[in-house]
């Protein structure tokens, strides 16, 4: 499956992927729990997030400072409720 820069919705099952670069994938990233995996480029960069579950909103908490301002805006744009944005 490929998936654009940007929000790609899962209208199958309540999930959706983020993807934040054009860069190869190298690996999983940290753990975040069964809703929200992370996937990062061959350099360690986050490159996308995978968020399942989405139907009462998206949890931001754990999710790299890095890549915060560009989820938000990009969930934000695509009208998708954010419920925290707490970084750890």
């Amino acid at each position: 499956m490929s998936f654009q820069i940007g929000v790609n919705f899962d209208h199958e099952f309540p999930s959706m992927y983020v993807k934040l670069r054009d860069t190869e994938y190298g690996g999983p990233g940290p753990d975040l729990g069964d809703d929200r995996h992370i996937n990062l480029d061959v350099d360690g960069n986050v490159l996308g997030i995978s968020f399942l579950n989405i139907d009462d909103g998206i949890d931001l908490e754990g999710i790299p400072e890095e890549a915060l301002p560009m989820v938000k805006r990009l969930l934000e744009d695509a009208g998708v409720e954010v419920l925290s944005l707490v970084p750890q």
